[in-house]
């Protein structure tokens, strides 16, 4: 996670659209996403992170935020994922991308990566609205952070 004083530093701000100018694959996970935001770097394209990000997203110029539990989204050389598991997910199709889809299977294979979530409430669909709306209420004042 990139605190918001961290992400919203100007000189990270720098750093992360320098590198990304030579950078195979520019990758985003949760609230990286934003930080790919401030950077321009995801200017009409399509992007997914966190829920609660999404107006912040769209507001940084993503052309499109995916819904939340769609998995990752692939745009060129930009890869971005919602939080928690979306990481390993963008992580196996980098792998693929880079050394084709089988090195991205096996890699799959070889850290078991098959989620089991024992409580089904992580997605925007199966939570219930006041799980949301907590959710929000944790999150809320950290993406206003963000945003300034």
């Amino acid at each position: 996670m990139n605190p918001p004083e961290v992400q919203n530093d100007p000189d990270v701000i720098a750093f992360t659209r320098k590198a990304a100018e030579s950078a195979r694959y520019v990758i985003g996970v949760c609230n990286g996403v934003a930080l790919l935001g401030a950077a321009g770097l995801i200017e009409g394209r399509t992007v997914a992170s966190n829920f609660a990000a999404e107006r912040l997203l769209e507001d940084l110029g993503a052309a499109k935020v995916l819904a939340s539990g769609s998995g990752a989204a692939v745009d060129g050389n930009l890869y971005t994922a919602g939080p928690g598991i979306g990481s390993f997910e963008v992580a196996l199709l980098v792998a693929a991308d880079a050394f084709g889809r089988e090195a991205g299977e096996l890699a799959e294979f070889a850290i078991e990566y098959d989620p089991h979530p024992p409580f089904r409430t992580g997605t925007v669909d199966a939570a219930s609205s006041q799980m949301r709306d907590a959710a929000r209420g944790m999150i809320g004042p950290i993406i206003a952070q963000y945003r300034r």
